[in-house]
């Protein structure tokens, strides 16, 4: 296997990962690109299972001009100590609820700086 094989084997472990974490018939719009590639492959470093967010927190996002269809902000449910799996789970339900099926690229998350009830918001940084 060359390491082109190997960087995308490692790319649908994770993708088939995230499908079978969402909720049945759910479809599946986020493409996981939040991780690190080994200093000695290059390939991606799968860190799915990798606490994303220590504590409790609110995944927030507000609905953009790539928002098409109407599309309104997103608030998740508290999570606590969210992994990375769970992160790309909700924002799977992000992305038809803000409408921005353009940028479906989990690619991060920042504070938010805000809270909501005492808890810590965090948002997601989404590229396409």
């Amino acid at each position: 296997m060359n390491n082109f094989d190997a960087y995308c084997e490692q790319l649908d472990k994770m993708e088939k990962m995230v499908k079978d974490a969402l909720p049945e018939g759910e479809r599946a719009y986020v493409c996981y690109s939040a991780y690190k590639t080994s200093k000695t492959t290059g390939n991606p470093l799968n860190n799915l299972k990798q606490v994303a967010i220590s504590g409790k927190v609110i995944m927030h996002q507000n609905r953009d001009d790539f928002g098409f269809g109407g599309g309104s902000k997103y608030t998740s449910e508290v999570l606590e100590n969210p992994t990375w799996l769970d992160i790309s789970v909700a924002a799977n339900k992000m992305i038809p609820t803000t409408g921005d099926y353009h940028h479906s690229f989990l690619e991060a998350v920042y504070p938010a700086n805000k809270r909501i009830d005492g808890v810590k918001v965090y948002s997601f940084s989404m590229g396409s």
